[in-house]
């Protein structure tokens, strides 16, 4: 086999993400928590017919070559059209095939994922080995024209895994790598309703700019959250972690980023004996994140007898 042919069938991953505390303030230079859910998307490069450069991912219905304009596929052609100049690979055939653990649309930081997860793919093939660091701007490139502003820290997930302290401001980040004294078990539980980012970002911003005294103090007050929690994940005390996700929650109610699917989640979680639950991500529907302590499984069943659709992670573990 050819180093071609080798590169064709290379799998290359990436990160999701959960945001433990601090969405919406982070948009706003507030410091934001987040773990790296572990091979969240992987991707590969497939031979395909010459000149045609195709996307597929299975999973989520999708099947576009690039130029056919479907509707429903315009951000991965946007994708493709942006990372296929930047490599100079319009000329080659490919597919650039995709699978996904995880859903889209969910505040699970599935846009991201596919971003750096094809970068790394497609860098491998055009070999022009890249680092993290240009992997994650890139995949910045990527999410500007996914989500408008985003802050950057999906892609910084995605990028580098593991957990987080992320702080933007302007065209500036910092991330450091945070040290769990505990591992942290949560579940992961989908609302049953997309949520999309670029909507509920320009929404938020929106409102802050009718009522900025109104919502400063409520970044103000998540960041605060977020800086109380940094320092109970470093010393191992989960049932305050716990708690400071269900007070980040009432902050985020205050936003207007939540609806009644995830309420309903959180509902039945804490119906259970959960410690703690909030929403993760841009809100709107997406995905919820429960502390369920010592009543996982009681969690787990009522989750699923209810339909909600649910997984297990454990943040501070990563081999």
């Amino acid at each position: 086999m050819s180093d071609n042919n080798k590169a064709l069938t290379r799998w290359h991953s990436a990160c999701g993400k959960v945001i433990l505390f601090g969405e919406h303030a982070v948009v706003y230079g507030v410091p934001a928590i987040a773990g790296g859910i572990q091979h969240a998307m992987r991707a590969r490069l497939v031979p395909s017919a010459p000149k045609e450069i195709r996307v597929s991912i299975p999973k989520w219905s999708v099947d576009v070559c690039q130029g056919e304009h479907r509707p429903g596929t315009e951000l991965f052609e946007a994708y493709l059209a942006f990372l296929l100049d930047k490599f100079q690979l319009s000329s080659r055939g490919f597919c650039l095939e995709l699978e996904p653990t995880i859903t889209h649309a969910s505040g699970l930081g599935a846009s991201a994922a596919v971003a750096v997860a094809s970068i790394r793919a497609l860098a491998d093939y055009a070999e022009r080995p890249l680092s993290d660091e240009d992997i994650n701007t890139l995949a910045f490139g990527c999410e500007k024209i996914a989500h408008g502003s985003p802050s950057g820290l999906d892609n910084t997930l995605a990028t580098y895994g593991g957990i987080q302290l992320y702080q933007r401001t302007g065209e500036q980040a910092q991330c450091s790598a945070l040290q769990l004294t505990k591992p942290l078990r949560l579940v992961v539980a989908l609302s049953g309703k997309q949520g999309f980012t670029a909507a509920t970002v320009e929404r938020v911003a929106i409102a802050r700019a009718a009522q900025p005294q109104k919502y400063d103090a409520i970044f103000e007050s998540i960041g605060n959250i977020t800086a109380r929690a940094g320092n109970a994940l470093r010393h191992g005390e989960l049932t305050e972690v716990a708690e400071l996700m269900t007070e980040n929650q009432m902050h985020l109610r205050a936003l207007g980023v939540s609806c009644d699917e995830i309420e309903h989640v959180i509902s039945l979680a804490m119906s259970q004996g959960a410690l703690g639950a909030k929403l993760t991500g841009s809100g709107d529907g997406g995905a919820v994140i429960i502390a369920p302590g010592t009543s996982e499984e009681k969690v787990l069943a009522t989750l699923r007898n209810a339909g909600v659709q649910c997984f297990t992670i454990t943040l501070g573990d990563e081999p």
